[in-house]
């Protein structure tokens, strides 16, 4: 099994992360564990997920830690593979006795997590994962940092009403991410009185779209909505190109990784995405700014801030959580309240309750915003 365990806490390995003197600490570690795809397909998410998690747990750690006491991320690479996501956080909660868990990728792998970390009582904290079906109904154990299916399918369909779009065709991965959102867009396109014209599918790494394309084209939509991942994304952007098709072209968040920019080249200008962060934010600002010095690479969507969102709630409840333990976190989590996040727009921030387990609070364009890829980078709207 492929496994990388990063252990920040013990103050030589912080100082040699980042170059200045730990505090020395006295009490025993409080250990988090992590669990993402560091490799594989979904690597573009899991790998700065993960990072945004170490930055924020160096920053705690340098302060002083929770109540004296130093936090310790222990990780683990799922490959973006559900079976391997149960075995690795069994071994979190049997071998390493960690305290809660934060989840950083794909949506079948956090799925399979989930039903470990309710089943055994394991405090569960979802960073990347949208389907709504994660925090419904309420899981006791399992809560979410970043906006859901419902909140980006909100924004879309409020893009393409503001865009006088009619007619229009949906492009989805052919799993559960494309289920979903297909489950939530049908009704709003309804409602707002826009034709879904064409409905196609695409698998993870395909390598030619053109059937689905000429389908496309041939309905004749005013607009295209993409709605997976940023590899097949590009190649469908390519294909568009190559067969002549001039329309709109809407992404959810999954466009926003480096391979979409890099691999569609030209071809993905223009195209507008969602997203969960905005550097017109002023924390979400001097957030890319200390993460880019300490690990070297820019913030260019919200992953690295949903790792660090994420660790920031955990250590709000720990610090107020009576108990240390698993059902001390987990209680201390339902009282987490106005927490000011580093992704979403200005002005959300992220509280939980018994009755809401789903963390960003404000309205919708606070939650989700609206990007376009322009030049090999992405832009604010």
């Amino acid at each position: 099994m492929s496994r990388k365990m990063l252990k920040v806490g013990l103050a030589a390995t912080v100082a040699t992360v980042l170059g200045w003197a730990a505090p020395a600490f006295a009490q025993e570690a409080i250990k988090i564990g992590f669990l993402g795809a560091i490799s594989g397909p979904a690597a573009d998410l899991g790998r700065p997920s993960r990072d945004g998690a170490l930055l924020k747990i160096e920053e705690i750690n340098k302060a002083g830690g929770i109540n004296g006491r130093p936090l310790e991320l222990v990780v683990y690479d799922d490959e973006s593979n559900p079976a391997k996501a149960v075995a690795n956080v069994r071994r979190m909660a049997e071998s390493d006795d960690v305290v809660a868990v934060i989840s950083g990728t794909t949506t079948g792998s956090t799925l399979a997590a989930l039903k470990i970390t309710q089943e055994i009582e394991l405090p569960h904290v979802v960073v990347v994962a949208q389907a709504p079906v994660v925090t419904r109904p309420v899981n006791p154990w399992t809560f979410r940092v970043t906006g859901n299916f419902d909140h980006e399918i909100t924004r879309i369909a409020a893009f393409l009403k503001s865009e006088g779009v009619k007619k229009l065709a949906l492009l989805k991965d052919s799993g559960t991410v494309g289920q979903e959102a297909y489950a939530s867009l049908k009704p709003q396109l309804d409602e707002l009185g826009i034709e879904l014209v064409a409905n196609e599918d695409v698998v993870i790494n395909a390598t030619d779209v053109t059937a689905q394309t000429l389908n496309i084209r041939r309905a004749e939509p005013d607009a295209v909505v993409y709605y997976g991942y940023g590899a097949e994304a590009a190649l469908f952007a390519k294909t568009m190109q190559q067969v002549g098709l001039d329309v709109k072209a809407i992404g959810n968040r999954g466009l926003a990784m480096p391979v979409f920019l890099e691999t569609g080249g030209d071809a993905v200008d223009g195209f507008v995405i969602t997203d969960n962060f905005t550097a017109t934010k002023q924390v979400a600002a001097d957030f890319a700014a200390r993460f880019k010095e300490a690990k070297g690479y820019e913030v260019i969507n919200a992953f690295p801030g949903l790792g660090y969102d994420g660790i920031g709630v955990l250590a709000q409840a720990l610090s107020k959580a009576e108990t240390v333990d698993r059902p001390g976190v987990r209680d201390a989590l339902e009282k987490v309240e106005g927490y000011e996040a580093v992704t979403g727009g200005n002005g959300m921030q992220i509280s939980f309750s018994a009755e809401k387990h789903d963390g960003p609070t404000g309205d919708i364009e606070q939650i989700v915003v609206m990007r376009k890829a322009e030049g090999g980078k992405y832009v604010d709207q």
